[in-house]
């Protein structure tokens, strides 16, 4: 069942929650599952009147293959205001190799993938209708906090170029696409 809860003073029914996926399981309660994710979710339309409370999903947890103890991520960031994702954060664990002492180590990693509606790269306006003009990553990031691919690292830039408004059946519909595959991310 759906639950409730109070947002700014405003009594919402939410939508119904997956907060565990188990695959492998031998029962419907988990038993002997081989994998095991949790899912968190936020609601966004924050300051919109009426508040719709769409469900966003903000977290995907497992446990790591390689770091026993520890948990691997997926986290979505979002504007909450127009629900229009702005980032996924991948967190996990690799095996870096030191050539000084000839050995594997666990380390954790970050991957990310940014969202833009405007030109990072080349200067320019935020897009009027908030669609995605420029995508950044994926990349190595430095943290959950990261807000873009860290300076000066090499990553995936896609630009999106969409038709005017005086373009007949094509207004406003995907017109290019502009992939630089291993460009610098931009200096700010």
């Amino acid at each position: 069942m759906p639950s409730s809860s109070t947002f700014g003073g405003v009594l919402a029914t939410l939508p119904f929650e997956t907060t565990t996926t188990f695959k492998g399981a031998t029962s419907s309660n988990g038993t002997g599952a081989l994998e095991t994710t949790n899912h968190n979710y936020d609601y966004g339309s924050v300051g919109q009147t009426p508040r719709g409370f769409p469900q966003l999903k903000v977290l995907d947890e497992r446990a790591s293959v390689l770091s026993t103890g520890q948990q691997s991520s997926t986290n979505y960031f979002y504007d909450t205001a127009t629900n229009r994702l702005k980032g996924v954060i991948r967190r996990g664990y690799t095996q870096a190799f030191d050539e000084g002492t000839g050995t594997f180590s666990t380390v954790e990693r970050f991957i990310g993938t940014f969202y833009f509606t405007s030109r990072v790269c080349s200067g320019g306006s935020a897009d009027p209708l908030g669609r995605t003009l420029e995508v950044h990553g994926p990349c190595l990031v430095s943290s959950l906090s990261s807000t873009d691919c860290d300076v000066g690292s090499e990553a995936p830039i896609t630009q999106y170029e969409y038709f005017g408004s005086g373009s007949g059946a094509d207004s406003y519909r995907l017109n290019k696409v502009h992939r630089l595959i291993s460009g610098s991310s931009p200096s700010s």
